[in-house]
């Protein structure tokens, strides 16, 4: 049995490349999974859902490998070093720029550039070309060969879908959640376009900006701290290496606690900005002041896990018996390693990013008490309990309305960006999902209806409370996947200033 969701509740429908019409919007009660739907609900055209996998595409899968072949003959057709050098160096520009301009210019690149970079342990260079030409071919052929394989796992997770029409030709449409999905991720700064006009943006950054405390960057600060004046970058870290599942395992590292200080103090001890080869031996003996902190963790091991790795995206670039480094890019992997889980570490298991993020939802909550004041209404400056809790009261004596509004300032979790998961995470999840916060906000609101008298003091109305209409909102920090839930409205703080209170 399945339940069809109208487009207007439901944004995770996938949308018909001519009319914009749903073909894709059941929902089955039990598992809670997408059930495909051969026809456009509002143009009657059918269509074929075509698989990507090898058994029901092997041509595809055979260009692919044969696309890969190429890319491992022109990687092992270069000189090592010079190879190294010019991919290690593409891949700073990149940071350079994330840290300058604030916005990755291409994620794309970004995640192509960590693909070649394990073909080069796998496969290293053994050749004598030291042409930029060549590089350049081989790092467009990395980039092609990178954006299919991640277009194959789009599709595999349901992010998008490729469709065949009556007449052959072939279409891919997307999930309608994408949207969502993406204007979170400009939020974080990751916008491929490199965009830096785009308001989207770090729309909230004011918040992010009185969470962060002030870190001393210097030798012998406490990891903690420095930790936590960065954390906004740690979850945007995360959100760009796991853009796909793939991606995501190539930059799921294993830092032991002695990684990072060490990591964190090759960066400090470099003289110069630029990539340099430092040797391995030498790399050994600045381990060795690090002893009474390894705690059995070795040098080597060390390096399986942040050099020499065929799984894991290279921080370090191996070059035989040396390794190409530089303060900018052991920094900005520092950043991202903090974010991982470091066995005897308070860091651990990201407590401290749960409690900034405690603290950003606060500051959010105040946000959207502020803005209903703006618009004319008036109410508690704090969150008031009456057998509930209730986040932001709003009365207005010119529209005779009173709102009763739950702030949620969360994030979509990366593992939940697939068809597969989206609506088991963020609208099933027990205690945690969209529905549950919903029906308990309806519960709230519920009680405020029948039990009006005990508001009176919080509201201060100026006649009867019954003579008010009243509104239940939960107000999200992106644009939710859903759009009413009973009598709850479920909106963006953008949409509820849009629709509500500048109506």
């Amino acid at each position: 049995m399945s339940t069809c969701l109208s487009e207007n509740d439901f944004k995770s429908d996938y949308l018909c490349d001519a009319c914009k019409g749903i073909l894709y919007c059941d929902l089955d009660d039990a598992s809670h999974q997408v059930c495909i739907n051969t026809t456009c609900q509002k143009c009657n055209r059918e269509f074929k859902l075509l698989d990507p996998s090898a058994e029901a595409s092997p041509r595809l899968h055979e260009e692919l490998k044969q696309e890969e072949t190429r890319l491992i003959a022109l990687v092992e057709s270069c000189n090592y070093e010079a190879l190294a050098m010019y991919v290690y160096g593409s891949r700073l520009a990149l940071i350079d720029s994330a840290v300058t301009r604030r916005v990755m210019p291409s994620i794309p690149m970004w995640h192509a550039i960590g693909d070649l970079l394990i073909l080069m342990n796998a496969h290293p260079p053994k050749g004598s070309d030291r042409s930029n030409t060549t590089f350049e071919s081989i790092i467009k052929l990395s980039y092609r060969h990178s954006e299919h394989l991640n277009f194959i796992e789009d599709v595999e997770n349901g992010r998008y879908k490729i469709i065949q029409l009556p007449g052959g030709q072939t279409r891919v449409v997307q999930m309608k959640y994408l949207t969502p999905i993406h204007d979170m991720l400009k939020v974080y700064g990751l916008a491929s376009s490199g965009n830096l006009d785009n308001p989207d943006l770090f729309k909230f950054e004011d918040i992010d900006e009185l969470v962060i405390s002030d870190a001393d960057l210097k030798p012998g600060v406490d990891m903690a701290d420095f930790f936590n004046s960065l954390w906004p970058y740690v979850v945007t870290l995360r959100y760009g290496f796991g853009l796909h599942y793939r991606t995501s395992l190539q930059y799921r590292y294993k830092p032991a606690r002695v990684d990072i200080p060490f990591i964190l103090g090759v960066s400090y001890s470099l003289k110069t900005k630029e990539p340099v080869l430092v040797s391995k031996k030498n790399l050994i003996l600045y381990f060795s002041k690090y002893k009474d902190y390894a705690e059995g963790r070795t040098f080597e091991q060390l390096l399986a896990e942040y050099v020499e790795s065929k799984e894991q995206v290279p921080i370090m670039v191996s070059v035989g018996d040396r390794v190409i480094v530089d303060p900018l890019t052991l920094l900005y992997f520092v950043i991202h390693l903090n974010g991982q889980a470091v066995e005897n570490n308070r860091l651990r298991n990201g407590r401290d990013i749960a409690k900034m993020k405690k603290k950003a939802a606060d500051i959010f909550e105040a946000k959207v008490r502020n803005e209903l004041h703006k618009y004319g209404y008036s109410g508690p400056d704090s969150a008031v309990k009456v057998k509930y809790d209730y986040d932001v009261l709003g009365i207005s004596e010119t529209k005779k309305q009173i709102l009763i509004v739950d702030a949620k300032f969360r994030d979509m979790s990366p593992s939940s960006i697939s068809a597969h998961t989206l609506i088991s995470q963020e609208l099933m999840e027990p205690e945690e999902g969209l529905f549950y916060e919903a029906e308990r906000h309806k519960t709230r609101v519920d009680y405020f209806l029948n039990n009006q008298g005990l508001f009176k003091q919080h509201l201060k109305p100026l006649k009867d409370l019954h003579d008010y209409e009243v509104k239940g909102y939960l107000v999200t920090k992106h644009t939710p996947l859903i759009s009413q839930y009973k009598n709850i409205g479920v909106l963006s703080l953008a949409d509820l200033i849009e629709s509500e209170l500048k109506a």
